[in-house]
């Protein structure tokens, strides 16, 4: 009759564990090595999006158009909404939106922030389940574009004026570029790690 050591478990016992934690329904359950990996992948991306967001803000664009800009940090947004779910995504999303509005903005800064990724990441969680028949270069067109719509509905309630929408054709214009910009290199990345366990 085979036995084990008082000081270590059998290895039937530590299937049987290891089975427990992996069927847990629990997604806190600290034990449960599924949690521990997705929440490593949410860290990577939120620390992904804002070193992203951080160098888009010091990077001279040259454009004196308000509200304006490459929308860098949305690529880990995007690559959040394939790689785990929507709703790490949308963490994911307002953690960075929190962080950078604490660091380097304001309360206002923070409500176009919101409006914006907000905006975004509806669209890019609606296209998840069409992958295929659209890019990422269309999903992060679409997004660019459904951000500069949410700061610009942000700045008309903010400022209580329709002025703001005087400036968003051409923020939609942008959003193709930007938007094409940033799919290709989210094209790109994904491709690189989506066969990596998450």
């Amino acid at each position: 009759m085979r036995t084990s050591s008082p000081g270590k478990p059998s290895r039937s016992a530590n299937q049987r564990s290891l089975s427990r934690c992996s069927s847990c329904t629990s997604r806190k359950c600290a034990r449960c090595p599924v949690f521990c990996r997705r929440l490593a992948t949410d860290a990577l991306l939120l620390a992904a999006a804002l070193i992203l967001a951080w160098l888009e803000a010091i990077l001279p664009l040259g454009l004196p158009i308000f509200g304006f800009k490459l929308g860098l940090a949305n690529i880990a947004v995007v690559l959040a909404v394939h790689l785990t779910s929507r709703r790490d995504a949308l963490v994911v999303m307002l953690a960075r939106v929190a962080v950078m509005s604490t660091l380097f903005g304001s309360v206002t800064s923070f409500a176009f922030s919101l409006a914006g990724g907000l905006f975004a990441f509806a669209v890019a969680a609606a296209t998840k389940k069409i992958y295929g028949k659209i890019s990422f270069v269309g999903v992060s067109i679409l997004a660019s574009a459904a951000h500069n719509v949410g700061q610009t509905l942000a700045a008309c309630a903010v400022f209580v004026s329709p002025a703001p929408l005087g400036l968003l054709w051409w923020l939609l214009l942008l959003a193709i570029p930007t938007g094409a910009l940033t799919g290709i290199l989210a094209e790109i990345i994904y491709q690189r790690i989506k066969n990596i366990k998450i």
